[in-house]
């Protein structure tokens, strides 16, 4: 899914994406953090939510040929 150029220019769009850089910096911080030791679990759980993050932001980059996910 791509966004079109009046989505990724809405105030909605805005504000989401706003919202998704602050959680992308909150979770590398957490996983890349000294003060918490993560199990291979929690690890791998906060990669996961990073990676579907970039996917949320990728809909305003993606090439309009790209349709599936990466």
């Amino acid at each position: 899914m791509k966004l079109t150029e009046t989505e990724k220019n809405s105030a909605l769009w805005q504000k989401i994406s706003s919202y998704l850089n602050e959680r992308l910096n909150s979770l590398r911080a957490y996983n890349d953090g000294d003060i918490n030791i993560l199990t291979d679990v929690q690890t791998a759980t906060v990669r996961g939510q990073i990676k579907e993050v970039k996917a949320f932001q990728a809909m305003a980059t993606r090439p309009e040929n790209m349709d599936s996910d990466e």
